[in-house]
């Protein structure tokens, strides 16, 4: 990274970036030529999404986020001025999530999506049977994946939801894990990867 971008994104930040897009990438290499779209949802400042634009500039980028940030305005103007050739490949929707149509081909990838934004997303790959990889944070009892609000459970609530989020992608017919990137970095460390089966 340049002194410039180093400015604007700070070295933890960057480090979690690299991390989530290390392994998210695992999963867009095992799809083969299939995916023609990256979908960065809940994308804030946009660097996830110009980092993967960057390293593959066959592809398209998508980023989604429900308003706009000065952050945002200053890696968009870093990453245009100094790669204008993939201006045109990088497009922005400002808007919930909720309301975004996944383009087919996509693999839908979100960073820290809060609360039950994780839930939609994995919801709306589902009913389009889109590849996708996400990093949820921000848990709480008031989620749609809660089969008995008075059920007890051990360890971590982050944990229990997750599981309950597995099974639903099984039962609907994906492949899906967890991978952990290092909790020094983001104590929020588990990324959910899921894929449809064949």
């Amino acid at each position: 990274m340049t002194n410039e971008l180093k400015e604007i994104i700070d070295n933890a930040e960057k480090l979690k970036f690299f991390a989530f897009y290390g392994i998210s990438k695992k999963l867009f290499d095992s799809l083969g030529d299939e995916i023609q779209t990256i979908v960065d949802c809940c994308c804030g400042n946009s660097f996830l999404g110009w980092h993967w634009l960057v390293n593959d500039n066959s592809l398209n980028v998508l980023a989604v986020d429900n308003r706009v940030t000065n952050r945002f305005r200053e890696v968009n103007q870093y990453f245009k001025q100094n790669f204008p050739n993939l201006s045109e490949k990088h497009s922005f929707i400002e808007r919930d999530v909720s309301k975004i149509i996944f383009p087919e081909s996509s693999l839908v990838v979100a960073l820290h999506a809060c609360g039950n934004l994780t839930d939609i997303i994995i919801e709306k790959c589902v009913d389009k049977r889109l590849p996708f990889a996400v990093m949820p944070c921000c848990p709480n009892s008031r989620r749609i994946w809660w089969k008995d609000k008075s059920i007890y459970f051990e360890g971590s609530l982050s944990r229990y939801i997750d599981n309950l989020r597995l099974e639903y992608m099984q039962k609907n017919g994906y492949a899906a894990k967890f991978e952990l990137i290092d909790e020094n970095i983001t104590p929020m460390n588990r990324i959910i990867l899921a894929r449809p089966r064949k």
